[in-house]
């Protein structure tokens, strides 16, 4: 009988369980299912310790990508940067190939990040994480890599995907918001032709830098994770969607915006930041939820995102107005 063609499978997670231990070494080890999203991300327990195995749609990255992460993930090791590190197989691989049923699913397997995320952060905690954050962009800042990751422009942030999603609320009967949603893009695209674009810093930004995505220790140490959405564009960019987090954290105005003033200020007490890329915050957060929205858009069948719908396209542009609502004007 001919295979059916398959948009996304699932591997099964004791046959990862004993690829690991035969590729890696590893005894006892235990793989258990735990999130569908991006990636199919495994916990995997075993004497050699705890780790993470992620499993990739090709749709979504594919190979040329993966090893540009496992690069930019290396390099950051290497320099000292605290992130949930790729590992090697016991021939030196870091990268897997799985035939699945829809083609071939790469795989890697990650050291788990030690400590838990913490989602209310206080202000000791955002100060870490800002610091943390300048640190990273020390290093990543004009980085080059062998390999090609996604590059956040102009084009991928704005243009694609506010032609992408206009079927979305074409379909929810929804154009009033959509064409709300036209204005303001034009209206920020304006705002960032005002600034000097060219003068921004660039390089290797994580662009998910919310709390989600990293662990505290007891001593306060961070360790990063998540690099599925890494790519090269201006580095305020991990700033706007730390931003987002704090809009979505509160939803009072008084207090995201000392919660951002305090990031900013412990971020720039190590790396400075020119004035033009601080003026850019709204247009940068509101590109952010605008990219998101694309991926949501495209990929919310493969999630089983049921919200995925009139509800919730009025909600996050009532998000989008809040946001602004914040950072306008701030700095």
């Amino acid at each position: 009988m001919t295979i059916f063609p398959t948009r996304y499978s699932t591997l099964s997670a004791p046959a990862l369980g004993a690829f690991i231990e035969q590729q890696y070494g590893f005894s006892a080890v235990q793989c258990r299912y735990k999130l569908r999203g991006v990636s199919d991300t495994y916990h995997v327990q075993s004497e050699a310790g705890e780790f993470i195995l992620k499993i990739f749609r090709s749709i979504h990255r594919n190979e040329e990508e993966l090893l540009g992460e496992i690069a930019l993930l290396e390099y950051l090791v290497q320099n000292y940067i605290q992130v949930a590190a790729p590992v090697k197989d016991m021939s030196g691989k870091t990268l897997q190939s799985f035939q699945a049923i829809e083609g071939i699913r790469h795989g890697i397997l990650y050291r788990f990040a030690s400590g838990a995320p913490i989602i209310e952060q206080n202000d000791e905690q955002i100060t870490q994480s800002a610091q943390y954050l300048a640190r990273l962009h020390q290093k990543t800042e004009k980085l080059e890599l062998l390999y090609n990751r996604k590059a956040y422009t102009l084009n991928t942030l704005l243009h694609e995907p506010i032609h992408a999603i206009k079927p979305a609320y074409e379909y929810f009967n929804l154009m009033d918001i959509y064409h709300q949603l036209e204005s303001i893009a034009a209206k920020q695209l304006k705002a960032l032709e005002t600034l000097k674009t060219s003068a921004f810093s660039e390089g290797y930004c994580h662009y998910d830098f919310m709390p989600k995505n990293w662990h505290h220790n007891q001593q306060g140490a961070i360790t990063l994770f998540d690099f599925d959405f890494a790519g090269y564009g201006w580095l305020m960019n991990d700033i706007a969607s730390y931003a987002i987090y704090l809009s979505l954290l509160t939803p009072y105005k008084e207090d995201a915006q000392r919660r951002l003033q305090l990031f900013v200020d412990a971020y720039t007490k190590i790396r400075p930041l020119q004035p033009g890329e601080l003026k850019a915050l709204p247009q940068l957060g509101f590109l952010f939820i605008l990219f998101y929205l694309k991926y949501q858009y495209e990929n919310f069948e493969d999630h089983t995102n049921i919200y995925f719908g009139p509800r919730f396209l009025r909600e996050r542009m009532k998000q989008i107005e809040y946001y602004l609502n914040i950072t306008e004007g701030l700095f």
